[in-house]
């Protein structure tokens, strides 16, 4: 129950970030939704749930967007990876390295999906725009984690399996 939950917010999250953030962009960032869902949802769940919410999440921003079939979920495995390996060297994942997971997962993210885009044909923007884009999608990204992590924590306690 607990994963048919997630798969539709995460789906849900996709249309939203596909639809509605791009009318709220500021300084070129934007909320990654969909990357904030997955990764609060790795850090309160089984690995197994987790990849399948990068996987449909991915799979949805892709088919909302121009970018190859793929791509996002590419960008989002080794996030979810990275923060099942350290949840269980961990006695506990705590909110302050969710912060931290959101910083750098924010920047590996972006990468990834730049370099992914740039080898599928897409024209990237130089050095200086990508800054301009991933320090204001880290602040939105960082502003954006609480209230979606108390959520995922709520659900996951709520529906607990």
């Amino acid at each position: 129950m607990r994963a048919l939950i997630a798969f539709i917010l995460v789906v849900l999250a996709a249309v939203l970030q596909g639809t509605f953030n791009p009318q709220i962009r500021i300084l070129g960032g934007e909320p990654d939704l969909v990357f904030l869902l997955v990764l609060a949802w790795a850090a309160r769940a089984p690995l197994q749930e987790a990849l399948l919410l990068a996987f449909a999440g991915g799979i949805s921003i892709d088919l909302l967007s121009a970018a190859p079939l793929g791509l996002s979920t590419l960008a989002l495995l080794p996030v979810v990876f990275t923060v099942d390996a350290v949840r269980e060297q961990l006695f506990g994942f705590g909110f302050p390295l969710v912060l931290i997971f959101v910083a750098a997962g924010t920047i590996l993210v972006k990468l990834i999906f730049f370099f992914g885009a740039s080898v599928a044909g897409f024209a990237l923007p130089p050095v200086a725009a990508l800054a301009y884009t991933i320090l204001p999608t880290m602040v939105y990204n960082l502003v954006g984690i609480l209230p979606i992590y108390v959520a995922v924590r709520w659900l996951a306690r709520r529906f607990a399996e």
